[in-house]
Protein backbone atom coordinates (compact mmCIF):
# COMPACT_ATOMS: atom_id res chain seq x y z
CA UNK A 1 0.00 0.00 0.00
CA UNK A 2 2.94 2.40 -0.03
CA UNK A 3 6.00 3.19 -2.47
CA UNK A 4 9.02 0.93 -2.16
CA UNK A 5 11.74 3.01 -0.58
CA UNK A 6 15.47 2.02 -1.20
CA UNK A 7 15.95 2.97 2.81
CA UNK A 8 13.49 0.34 3.35
CA UNK A 9 15.70 -2.62 1.74
CA UNK A 10 19.42 -1.15 2.66
CA UNK A 11 19.19 -3.21 5.90
CA UNK A 12 19.08 -6.43 3.86
CA UNK A 13 21.87 -5.21 1.02
CA UNK A 14 24.80 -7.12 3.32
CA UNK A 15 23.19 -10.21 3.80
CA UNK A 16 22.25 -10.65 0.26
CA UNK A 17 25.80 -9.79 -0.71
CA UNK A 18 27.10 -12.30 1.16
CA UNK A 19 24.52 -15.08 -0.09
CA UNK A 20 25.64 -14.28 -3.27
CA UNK A 21 29.09 -15.02 -2.70
CA UNK A 22 28.58 -17.96 -1.02
CA UNK A 23 26.56 -19.16 -3.80
CA UNK A 24 28.87 -18.46 -6.23
CA UNK A 25 31.76 -20.36 -3.97
CA UNK A 26 29.70 -23.09 -4.11
CA UNK A 27 29.27 -23.56 -8.18
CA UNK A 28 32.87 -22.98 -8.21
CA UNK A 29 33.53 -26.18 -5.82
CA UNK A 30 31.01 -28.42 -7.39
CA UNK A 31 32.58 -27.07 -10.88
CA UNK A 32 35.36 -29.13 -9.26
CA UNK A 33 33.72 -32.12 -8.82
CA UNK A 34 31.64 -32.24 -11.91
CA UNK A 35 34.46 -34.15 -13.72
CA UNK A 36 33.28 -34.05 -17.50
CA UNK A 37 30.81 -31.57 -16.65
CA UNK A 38 33.21 -29.45 -15.11
CA UNK A 39 33.58 -26.79 -18.57
CA UNK A 40 29.69 -26.83 -18.60
CA UNK A 41 29.47 -25.46 -14.85
CA UNK A 42 32.42 -23.41 -15.04
CA UNK A 43 30.61 -21.48 -18.19
CA UNK A 44 27.27 -21.51 -16.43
CA UNK A 45 28.77 -19.52 -13.47
CA UNK A 46 30.48 -17.00 -15.64
CA UNK A 47 27.46 -16.45 -17.56
CA UNK A 48 25.22 -15.97 -14.36
CA UNK A 49 27.30 -13.23 -12.69
CA UNK A 50 27.74 -11.69 -15.98
CA UNK A 51 24.42 -11.40 -16.35
CA UNK A 52 23.72 -10.20 -12.64
CA UNK A 53 26.60 -7.59 -13.17
CA UNK A 54 25.13 -6.65 -16.51
CA UNK A 55 21.48 -6.33 -15.30
CA UNK A 56 23.29 -3.79 -12.29
CA UNK A 57 25.64 -1.33 -15.12
CA UNK A 58 22.18 -1.38 -16.81
CA UNK A 59 20.50 0.18 -13.86
CA UNK A 60 22.96 2.40 -12.81
CA UNK A 61 23.47 3.50 -16.40
CA UNK A 62 19.34 4.48 -16.71
CA UNK A 63 19.42 6.21 -13.55
CA UNK A 64 22.43 8.23 -14.05
CA UNK A 65 20.53 9.18 -17.48
CA UNK A 66 17.54 10.46 -15.35
CA UNK A 67 19.14 11.85 -12.55
CA UNK A 68 21.32 13.57 -15.15
CA UNK A 69 24.32 15.27 -12.53
CA UNK A 70 27.08 15.92 -14.72
CA UNK A 71 24.81 19.40 -16.02
CA UNK A 72 24.87 20.51 -12.31
CA UNK A 73 28.16 19.46 -11.42
CA UNK A 74 29.59 21.05 -14.74
CA UNK A 75 27.58 24.38 -13.67
CA UNK A 76 25.67 24.44 -16.84
CA UNK A 77 22.46 24.95 -14.28
CA UNK A 78 22.67 26.46 -11.01
CA UNK A 79 21.08 24.12 -8.20
CA UNK A 80 17.15 26.09 -7.94
CA UNK A 81 16.79 25.06 -11.78
CA UNK A 82 18.46 21.60 -11.44
CA UNK A 83 15.64 20.58 -8.12
CA UNK A 84 13.22 22.44 -10.40
CA UNK A 85 13.29 19.67 -12.90
CA UNK A 86 12.67 16.75 -10.90
CA UNK A 87 9.80 18.73 -8.11
CA UNK A 88 7.62 20.51 -9.56
CA UNK A 89 6.12 21.69 -6.41
CA UNK A 90 9.82 23.55 -5.85
CA UNK A 91 8.60 27.22 -6.90
CA UNK A 92 5.90 27.16 -4.69
CA UNK A 93 8.53 26.08 -1.85
CA UNK A 94 11.06 29.42 -3.18
CA UNK A 95 8.17 31.59 -2.96
CA UNK A 96 6.96 30.47 0.49
CA UNK A 97 10.58 31.12 1.67
CA UNK A 98 10.96 33.94 -0.02
CA UNK A 99 7.53 36.34 0.90
CA UNK A 100 6.12 33.95 3.95
CA UNK A 101 7.10 35.66 7.60
CA UNK A 102 9.31 33.93 9.87
CA UNK A 103 6.21 32.94 12.45
CA UNK A 104 4.32 31.17 9.25
CA UNK A 105 3.25 27.68 9.86
CA UNK A 106 2.39 25.79 6.70
CA UNK A 107 0.32 23.04 6.03
CA UNK A 108 1.66 20.55 3.45
CA UNK A 109 -1.37 18.89 1.42
CA UNK A 110 -0.83 16.40 -1.33
CA UNK A 111 2.63 16.94 -2.25
CA UNK A 112 4.25 13.54 -1.03
CA UNK A 113 5.51 14.91 2.28
CA UNK A 114 8.12 16.40 0.38
CA UNK A 115 8.70 19.66 2.18
CA UNK A 116 12.79 19.76 2.80
CA UNK A 117 13.50 22.41 1.12
CA UNK A 118 10.76 24.45 3.17
CA UNK A 119 12.38 26.71 5.79
CA UNK A 120 9.40 27.30 7.41
CA UNK A 121 7.83 25.28 10.25
CA UNK A 122 5.06 23.20 8.49
CA UNK A 123 3.12 20.09 9.53
CA UNK A 124 2.81 16.79 6.50
CA UNK A 125 -1.12 16.53 6.52
CA UNK A 126 -1.34 13.71 4.54
CA UNK A 127 -2.12 11.04 6.84
CA UNK A 128 -3.43 12.89 9.16
CA UNK A 129 -5.74 14.95 6.71
CA UNK A 130 -7.18 11.12 5.23
CA UNK A 131 -7.78 10.17 8.81
CA UNK A 132 -9.85 13.32 9.28
CA UNK A 133 -11.71 12.90 6.12
CA UNK A 134 -13.16 9.54 7.55
CA UNK A 135 -15.26 11.69 9.85
CA UNK A 136 -18.55 13.29 9.60
CA UNK A 137 -18.58 16.87 8.89
CA UNK A 138 -15.59 17.23 7.04
CA UNK A 139 -15.26 20.92 6.66
CA UNK A 140 -15.73 21.39 10.99
CA UNK A 141 -13.11 18.77 10.89
CA UNK A 142 -10.35 20.17 8.96
CA UNK A 143 -10.78 23.49 10.13
CA UNK A 144 -10.52 22.07 13.59
CA UNK A 145 -7.00 21.12 12.16
CA UNK A 146 -5.89 23.88 11.16
CA UNK A 147 -6.50 25.97 13.92
CA UNK A 148 -5.40 23.21 16.77
CA UNK A 149 -1.97 23.47 14.90
CA UNK A 150 -1.71 27.10 14.39
CA UNK A 151 -1.70 26.62 10.28
CA UNK A 152 -0.86 29.83 8.77
CA UNK A 153 -0.18 28.68 4.78
CA UNK A 154 -1.21 25.90 2.87
CA UNK A 155 0.72 24.23 0.19
CA UNK A 156 -1.57 21.39 -1.63
CA UNK A 157 -0.95 20.01 -4.84
CA UNK A 158 -4.23 20.92 -6.87
CA UNK A 159 -4.36 17.74 -9.34
CA UNK A 160 -3.40 15.15 -6.83
CA UNK A 161 -6.06 16.74 -4.36
CA UNK A 162 -8.71 16.75 -7.07
CA UNK A 163 -7.65 12.76 -7.99
CA UNK A 164 -7.64 12.00 -4.36
CA UNK A 165 -11.65 13.92 -3.26
CA UNK A 166 -13.01 12.99 -6.57
CA UNK A 167 -11.86 9.21 -5.50
CA UNK A 168 -12.68 9.25 -1.87
CA UNK A 169 -15.52 11.70 -1.05
CA UNK A 170 -18.46 11.77 -2.11
CA UNK A 171 -20.33 15.12 -3.74
CA UNK A 172 -21.33 16.20 -0.96
CA UNK A 173 -18.58 16.51 1.46
CA UNK A 174 -16.23 17.36 -1.82
CA UNK A 175 -18.63 20.46 -2.44
CA UNK A 176 -18.22 21.32 1.26
CA UNK A 177 -14.49 21.35 1.46
CA UNK A 178 -14.29 23.09 -1.59
CA UNK A 179 -16.83 25.69 -0.17
CA UNK A 180 -14.00 25.58 2.57
CA UNK A 181 -11.43 26.77 0.58
CA UNK A 182 -13.09 29.39 -1.00
CA UNK A 183 -14.19 30.99 2.01
CA UNK A 184 -11.07 30.94 4.40
CA UNK A 185 -8.30 30.42 2.13
CA UNK A 186 -6.59 33.33 -0.83
CA UNK A 187 -4.59 32.00 -3.27
CA UNK A 188 -1.16 34.00 -2.64
CA UNK A 189 1.33 32.46 -5.69
CA UNK A 190 0.61 29.03 -8.07
CA UNK A 191 2.60 27.21 -10.76
CA UNK A 192 2.94 24.04 -12.34
CA UNK A 193 -0.37 22.60 -10.64
CA UNK A 194 1.26 23.90 -6.69
CA UNK A 195 -0.66 26.76 -4.76
CA UNK A 196 0.13 28.32 -1.60
CA UNK A 197 -2.61 29.72 0.23
CA UNK A 198 -3.25 31.87 3.12
CA UNK A 199 -5.42 30.86 5.63
CA UNK A 200 -7.75 33.27 7.41
CA UNK A 201 -7.43 33.19 11.31
CA UNK A 202 -9.58 30.11 12.68
CA UNK A 203 -9.89 29.48 16.44
CA UNK A 204 -11.36 26.24 17.67
CA UNK A 205 -13.02 26.52 21.10
CA UNK A 206 -13.49 23.07 22.22
CA UNK A 207 -16.01 20.82 19.31
CA UNK A 208 -16.71 23.90 17.91
CA UNK A 209 -15.26 26.50 15.26
CA UNK A 210 -15.18 29.99 15.18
Amino acid sequence: TSDMRIRYMSPALPPLVILSVIGIRNIGQECKIAGKYRRAFGTVAVLVAVAAIGCNLSYAGKLFAVVDPVRYISGRIDRDSYIMHFRAEYPVIQYANRHLPENARVLCMMIGNRSYYLNRDFALSDLLFRQYSKGRNLPMLFSKMIANQGITHIIIGENTYKRWANSVLNARDRAALDAFFQKNTKVMYQKWGYLLLSVKALQSKGNRIS
